[in-house]
């Protein structure tokens, strides 16, 4: 199979998600159902990849400000900062894949996209990239320089989320990575 290229746009009318399926009712109900909303009370925003020449959502991702307490960081991360209480950070509040996607490194290609728009960000520009992760894509996460938080995470029930930060003065590296992996799936010239 040849790999498809992808736009990545904000979320609008245009893009068809009703046949959005990655495999997990939560992260399908959203796309389908709930991500209207969360734009007009201007929640956050969403972004979705299409393949290039159609107008199908194959993937899509969620930007939302939030705050993290300089707690939750270790303590080189904390020294980095400013001595606040809470430093901003952007929450990567949602990444999925149809499954009618996967093998395309599309979860990377939109994480790829997540950093980039984050680090170019000049109007609150955000010091962390914070996410809830599924314990099953703990790895995901890793492979792009993100670690756990110091906050406590209950190791026995899988389906408790691992919250996990990057600071973006670390994202160069993360975007290196993921630019690494895309050239890892790059059938050679």
């Amino acid at each position: 199979m040849s790999p498809l290229k992808f736009d990545i746009d904000y979320l609008a009318d245009r893009y068809d998600r009703s046949a959005f399926s990655c495999g997990d009712d939560y992260l399908d109900n959203y796309i389908k159902s709930r991500a209207d909303e969360d734009i007009k009370r201007r929640a956050g925003s969403v972004l979705v990849a299409i393949p290039v020449g159609s107008n199908v959502v194959a993937g899509y991702y969620t930007l939302t400000p939030t705050a993290i307490m300089r707690g939750s960081l270790s303590g080189a991360d904390q020294r980095k900062l400013p001595r606040y209480d809470s430093c901003n950070a952007a929450l990567l509040g949602r990444l999925a894949v149809d499954m009618q996607f996967r093998d395309q490194k599309l979860g990377t290609i939109l994480m790829l996209d997540a950093l980039d728009r984050l680090k170019r960000q000049r109007d609150l520009p955000p010091a962390l990239v914070y996410v809830d992760a599924y314990p099953a894509a703990e790895r995901f996460y890793e492979k792009f320089s993100f670690q756990r938080t110091l906050d406590p995470v209950n190791e026995e029930d899988s389906s408790k989320a691992v919250p996990m930060y990057l600071p973006m003065r670390r994202a160069d590296t993360a975007i290196n990575a993921a630019i690494e992996l895309l050239a890892e799936s790059s059938p050679s010239p």
